[in-house]
């Protein structure tokens, strides 16, 4: 028997109790004039059948004592999924409540993890992804913000504070020492030197070295600059160049 071409009409939970508030307010009213009100008030492509205002109707009693949370769904959700989101949405506010920070893939981890521990058959756990979590964001009302730095709980007063001593710091250290991965020109100065490098640098430049380095990754986290340290690299193995007398100065990458 072939498929039939007509499209079925469903309506969502909260438009079913518009049509059940209707058909109340006028009981005479046929169920052609509901389906035509119906496709009128919803903005619906078709007009519901009468099999359809008959269903609603007839099921009144069971669809006012069901939970009116996700009213706008047009399916009923599964003791699964309500079971997943329950403990999903106790996550994100005891996440919220100590303060943490979450990422839309560490929620799509949790409930990966929370699927299996919570025994759900494989057929019957969503699809994890983007989607899943825009809607589980509508569903929920959630809403994101970015969050600026290591956390989103920063004070303010103290940041601009540690701010005035790290630039009065900066301040002190000559421009060709604050570097970026985009100034090209340190690197090949310092490949240059390095060739002609013929004795280990003094002990007062390698100390100014190698403190500026966790000055730089503070300035990494306030600038999002990717940070190099000045490390000592050593001469490779079977060169003829003495390593106790000679060692170059590399740029090498932290973090």
């Amino acid at each position: 028997m072939a498929p039939s071409s007509k499209t079925r009409t469903c309506l969502t939970q909260q438009q079913k109790l518009c049509l059940i508030k209707k058909a109340e307010s006028s009981p005479a009213t046929k169920y052609e004039d509901l389906a035509l009100w119906a496709k009128v008030e919803f903005g619906l492509r078709r007009l519901p059948g009468k099999a359809t205002i008959s269903r609603i109707i007839s099921g009144r009693i069971a669809l006012l004592r069901q939970p009116h949370e996700n009213a706008q769904r047009k399916n009923k959700p599964s003791p699964f999924q309500l079971q997943l989101d329950q403990n999903i949405v106790e996550f994100i506010m005891l996440a919220e409540a100590e303060g943490i920070c979450l990422s839309g893939a560490m929620i799509v981890f949790y409930a990966t993890v929370l699927a299996k521990k919570l025994g759900l058959p494989r057929h019957r756990q969503p699809r994890f992804g983007l989607s899943w979590l825009r809607c589980l964001q509508h569903r929920y009302g959630f809403r994101w913000r970015r969050a600026y730095g290591e956390s989103s709980s920063v004070d303010l007063t103290k940041v601009k504070e540690e701010l005035k001593r790290i630039q009065a710091v900066v301040t002190t250290y000559l421009p060709k020492n604050v570097f970026n991965m985009d100034e090209s020109a340190f690197f090949t100065r310092l490949c240059h030197e390095a060739r002609s490098a013929r004795r280990k640098p003094p002990l007062s430049s390698r100390t100014r070295h190698v403190s500026l380095w966790p000055a730089m990754l503070t300035l990494t986290a306030l600038r999002s600059y990717h940070c190099y340290s000045l490390e000592p690299r050593r001469s490779p193995a079977g060169t003829r160049t003495n390593r106790a007398r000679c060692s170059t100065w590399a740029p090498q990458r932290v973090g």
